[in-house]
This record gives C-alpha cells, sequence and structure tokens, in this order.
C-alpha cells in the first residue's frame, strides 16, 4: 500500500522539484488554457514547482482537492474558489490562494484575486462613449460582481452628462431569454449602446436584435465583457468585448502562493486586477453622432491619427471648411479635433508600449508622431509621466506578477 501510494504520487508530479501545486480551475477550455499558461510561466523564487491541472468538472474533484492535502500537494490556486474546499486545505497547512471566488464580502485567512469589475464597466463606458452614444444600458444578473460593472458603467457615463439604465434579470434563465431581452430594451430611445455583463448574454441580444429588425451598431451598439472568440465571432456582426487577461491573472496568482511559500505577508484582502483593454469588432464600429459631419471626422480621426493626419486634412476630406469642423465637433465631442487626434495617438502609443518591446523612436513613427521630442513632449502632457517612466512601470507590474 505504501509503495502504491508513492507510485501514485510519482505520477502525479515530478520528482525533482520543490514544491506540489495543483490548479484548480473551470472546465471551460479556454478559460483554463490562458490561466494555467499564467501560472507555469511564472519562475518561483521558492524553487522549482510542480504542477497539476484539475479540472473542477464533477463533485469528485472537491474531495479529490481535499486527498491531495493530505498527500502531494504543497499549494493550491483555485478558479474559481470554493470556500468550503480552501479552507480544510488551508487547516491542514496546504498554502492557498483564491481567484474569482464565491462569498467575496466573507473573511478569510487567505489571499483573493479578483477582476477590477467596475474598472471593467468604465472601460465599455468610455467606449460607448467615444461612439457618440448618450444612452447606454447594462443587462446582468444581481450578483455583486454584476453589479460592480454595472457601477463603474454607470459612473463613467452619468459623469459624461449621459443617461445609464441599470436592468438585472432575477435569474440566468431569465437573462438568456431574448424575448426578455428585447422586452426591457424595447423602451429605450435609440440610438443606444449596451453592456452586457459577458459574451453570452451580449451574443444573445445581438441576436435578439437582429431577429426584431434592429441594426447594430447604427441603432445599437453592443459590447460583452471576456473576448470568448467563439461567441464574438459567432454573431453577425461579431462582437466588441472587454479582454479579461487570465494568463497574467494565473502569473499573478502564482506569486501569491510564491509569497506564501517564502514565509512573506500576504495581504489577505482582495487583490484587485485590472483589464486592459476593450477589443473593437463591428457591433461598436459605427459613430452614432447626431451631426453627421462630427461623426464622419471622429471615424476618419481614428483610422487615420497614426499616419499623420492634420485637421486640415480632417476637415478636407469631411468638405467643410475648419473653422466649421473646430466649431461643431467641439460642441459635440467637447473637445477640438487637434485634441483628439493627439488623445488617439497617444491610446496607440500605450498599446504598443504594453504590447510590443519596440524602441520608443520606432513607435513615435508608427503611431504619427514626426520625432521621438515630439512624443515625448506629447505622451508627458497627457500622462503626466515620459514614455520611457510609462515603459518601467509597464515592465515593473509585469516582474510582479
Amino acid at each position: 500500500m505504501r509503495r502504491e501510494s508513492q507510485l501514485q504520487r510519482q505520477r502525479s508530479f515530478p520528482s525533482t522539484v520543490n514544491r506540489h501545486v495543483a490548479i484548480a480551475h473551470t472546465a471551460d477550455t479556454l478559460e483554463a488554457w490562458d490561466f494555467c499558461r499564467g501560472v507555469a510561466s511564472y519562475r518561483p523564487r521558492s524553487g522549482p514547482w510542480g504542477l497539476r491541472s484539475i479540472p473542477m468538472q464533477s463533485n469528485s474533484s472537491v474531495p479529490y482537492l481535499r486527498r491531495l492535502g493530505k498527500t502531494a500537494c504543497d499549494g493550491v490556486i483555485m478558479m474559481p474558489g470554493r470556500r468550503q474546499t480552501l479552507e480544510p486545505l488551508q487547516q491542514r497547512g496546504v498554502k492557498v490562494v483564491e481567484v474569482d471566488g464565491d462569498g467575496e464580502g466573507d473573511q478569510v485567512s487567505y489571499p483573493r484575486l479578483r477582476m477590477d469589475n467596475h474598472h471593467i464597466g468604465r472601460l465599455a463606458g468610455e467606449h460607448v462613449l467615444e461612439r457618440g452614444f448618450v444612452r447606454v444600458a447594462y443587462l446582468g444578473p444581481r450578483s455583486d460582481w454584476s453589479r460592480d460593472r454595472a457601477r463603474g458603467l454607470e459612473r463613467v457615463v452619468t459623469d459624461a452628462r449621459a443617461q445609464c439604465r441599470c436592468i438585472f434579470a432575477k435569474d440566468w434563465r431569465e437573462l438568456r431569454s431574448e424575448g426578455w431581452i428585447l422586452q426591457q430594451l424595447q423602451p429605450i430611445e435609440r440610438p443606444f449602446a449596451v453592456m452586457c455583463c459577458n459574451d453570452q448574454i451580449a451574443a444573445c441580444t445581438v441576436r435578439a436584435v437582429s431577429a426584431a429588425g434592429g441594426k447594430i451598431p447604427t441603432e445599437i451598439g453592443v459590447i460583452g465583457v471576456d473576448d470568448r472568440i467563439t461567441e464574438c465571432i459567432g454573431v453577425e456582426p461579431p462582437l466588441s468585448s472587454i479582454t479579461i487577461e487570465r494568463f497574467l491573472i494565473g502569473r499573478e496568482a502564482a506569486r501569491l502562493l510564491d509569497e506564501l511559500f517564502l514565509g512573506k505577508s500576504v495581504a489577505r484582502h482582495v487583490h484587485a486586477f485590472r483589464s486592459l483593454q476593450v477589443v473593437e469588432r463591428e457591433s461598436t464600429s459605427s459613430y452614432v453622432y447626431e451631426n453627421r459631419d462630427v461623426a464622419a471626422a471622429i471615424a476618419y480621426i481614428h483610422c487615420e491619427a497614426c499616419n499623420g493626419v492634420t485637421i486640415e486634412d480632417v476637415a478636407s476630406n469631411g468638405n467643410i471648411s475648419l473653422r466649421t469642423l473646430e466649431r461643431r465637433f467641439s460642441e459635440v465631442v467637447g473637445r477640438p479635433p487637434g485634441d483628439e487626434i493627439r488623445r488617439v495617438r497617444i491610446e496607440a502609443v500605450k498599446h504598443a508600449i504594453e504590447r510590443t518591446s519596440l524602441p520608443l523612436a520606432d513607435i513615435a513613427a508608427h503611431c504619427g508622431f514626426s520625432c521621438l521630442s515630439s512624443l515625448s513632449h506629447s505622451f508627458r502632457m497627457a500622462t503626466g509621466m515620459s514614455p520611457q517612466a510609462f515603459r518601467k512601470t509597464i515592465r515593473s507590474d509585469g516582474a510582479r506578477q
């Protein structure tokens, strides 16, 4: 019996490791793949880890985790976390980290990692406001995380003096009902945008609106959360969505577990993790400003800003005078077209710094700046820091993760 146990342990984890770590995760293949890759990419300072992936696909996974706590497992990273599983493991001396678990308000003695749902709502709000929508709705369940997303959306929308309506379903069955979705959206004056709690509900919304003869995105813009490619390109038009960086979440969870292994003090409160970007597809690709000249100018700027476009080019493309463009643009958007060109370029620079290791001079050229000095001046004016300092901040965050 003892020899069988030893052989089982050898099959479960490599023998040349310092710690045995179980990654308990959702059975969703796409979510689990990125999350597990993130954990595996982390280089632990506590020595080599042996990793084992455990999909939580059946009830047997819970007692199996408890059995691991008695034998080969030194640490557990669990997504989504289950308190009834993690607390007994911790009591047996297993180091545990919870990711997106239940009981958000409960007091626990282990670190928790959560998405910053308020920030997700803000990202969605900023995106649809940039498209010119002045009426915005939210669709989601009554869960705490969903209400946080709704609050983030509502805050940024109302701050812009636009209208926001948050709609919560009593359960997931109701939320997936295309008839219920249409009933909730029907009273809202068009055009408007709707943020859905995730891509699945956003896809249901697109199908419901399209089946009822609604036009997306010119009448109704739709944005989801998760950037799940199967849902996003599985509907027509394809869905815009907010990315959930599960790879980086996995790395951060591994870092927290490593700190526990090293005996360091790790805060037992919620560690918030922010999404990075909106992936724009056709469901929010139109600009719905009531003034057609402004809508055309915005679309042209967003398309050509990084190609060195000037405000004179924007006026010429719209076949209107420069003075008329500046007046109308400022009245509708709240800033002159020149500021919008610089804003779009700065966002492109941020994205390039976050996603690539290109030299800053090359980024300047790719993003429409005449030289690195021009980029540095504009970037500092917009963010309060130099592009070099911004890159260091990104890299230091990545090192911690």
